[in-house]
């Protein structure tokens, strides 16, 4: 009788090793799944680092229209479709804004400061262009200074914006790289500088 049990073997044995195998399974899968929402997550960001920054440069280029075509206009009829592109510009502008407020959350710097510091500059742009649309008769001197002026820091931001490969975004895996800042940080700091010129 003593020899038929110890033949037996026990079955907490091979309950544990089954039990252990799912264990790692399941941590297997949900790594699988942390990586893959973590990849989802970066690729998103990437994409809207794309967006803000074809917006940025559009609103830079758009806005260096509006000071050409106010620099050269003679009479305020001149300027009236010109004052409705400015508003429509700085809507757009304000890319520029969320441009900063994901640089910031990247970098060290104050991502609230840098997001208020070019909604400012924004609303002070379209201010001071909007107010020179609506004078009468020619622009005086000092008003061509001013519109020189804004127009090179739109020039110097486009010009920043411009060495960015917009292409980037047709790519996943290297929209997932702008996650870590490469390739678009600098050109953030850079408009920033412009903005903080002023």
């Amino acid at each position: 009788m003593e020899k038929q049990n110890a033949g037996k073997r026990p079955i907490a044995l091979p309950i544990t090793l089954v039990l252990l195998v799912f264990s790692l399974i399941g941590n297997v899968f949900l790594y699988s799944q942390y990586l893959q929402n973590k990849q989802q997550n970066n690729y998103e960001f990437g994409q809207t680092v794309v967006e803000k920054l074809t917006e940025s440069r559009l609103y830079a280029q758009e806005m260096i229209k509006v000071i050409d075509g106010l620099a050269q206009s003679s009479t305020q009829a001149d300027r009236y479709e010109l004052a409705y592109q400015i508003g429509r510009a700085a809507a757009v502008g304000y890319a520029v804004s969320e441009l900063m407020t994901e640089a910031g959350g990247l970098s060290e710097s104050d991502a609230a400061s840098g997001a208020e510091e070019a909604e400012a500059y924004i609303n002070a742009a379209a201010a001071k262009l909007t107010g020179i649309a609506h004078q009468e008769g020619r622009l005086s001197d000092n008003d061509q200074e001013q519109l020189a002026a804004l127009k090179a820091d739109f020039e110097e931001m486009e010009q920043a914006l411009g060495g960015f490969n917009y292409a980037i975004g047709e790519n996943r895996a290297a929209s997932i790289r702008l996650a870590s800042g490469l390739e678009w940080l600098d050109i953030a700091k850079k408009m920033e500088q412009v903005i903080k010129q002023q």
